[in-house]
């Protein structure tokens, strides 16, 4: 399950909470970056692009630079929320020693799984007619299914969430 922040914080108080972490962690320059801010920034209607939001660091010891995006919100200022989140996190690891084992601890975990575009999937183009994704849909059920002998059961999901997907677009 996806991650979904909704902050009742403002633009103006986040900026301010990130300028206090950068402070307790020694961070002097750092940049906050986004195609909305203030008001903007907390309306709905946004597309994913007006909704990123990122915050580069100089780190302190290193002087190394660090990005830390947010895009999975649906509101610029909810992204710019999960910055802070994560940057205070990354301050508190470091003052608490941690963050090596953390690093190790990411780096062992398997990568996140990522959904395929379900025209892909399928093999079509999006702008394929549903009478002919869904007919599509079957041929490629009868190949991937788990009870050919030949199937794959991961496929089948991959397949039968596609059609689903596709499905809930057209309606």
């Amino acid at each position: 399950m996806a991650y979904s922040l909704r902050t009742d914080k403002s633009w103006a108080v986040t900026e301010r909470d990130i300028r206090e972490t950068f402070r307790k962690w020694g961070v002097t320059k750092f940049e906050i970056l986004s195609g909305l801010r203030g008001v903007q920034a907390a309306r709905y209607a946004q597309d994913r692009s007006q909704a990123e939001v990122a915050v580069n660091f100089w780190h302190p010891a290193s002087g190394s630079l660090v990005p830390v995006t947010s895009r999975n919100q649906e509101r610029a200022v909810d992204n710019l929320r999960v910055c802070y989140l994560a940057l205070e996190a990354l301050r508190l690891n470091e003052a608490r020693g941690i963050s090596e084992v953390m690093r190790e601890a990411y780096l062992a975990l398997p990568a996140p799984a990522r959904e395929r575009d379900p025209w892909e999937v399928l093999g079509i183009r999006p702008d394929t007619p549903l009478e002919d994704a869904q007919a599509m849909y079957r041929i490629k059920a009868k190949r991937l299914h788990p009870d050919t002998g030949s199937g794959d059961e991961a496929a089948m999901k991959e397949l039968n969430a596609a059609m689903e997907r596709i499905i809930a677009e057209q309606a």
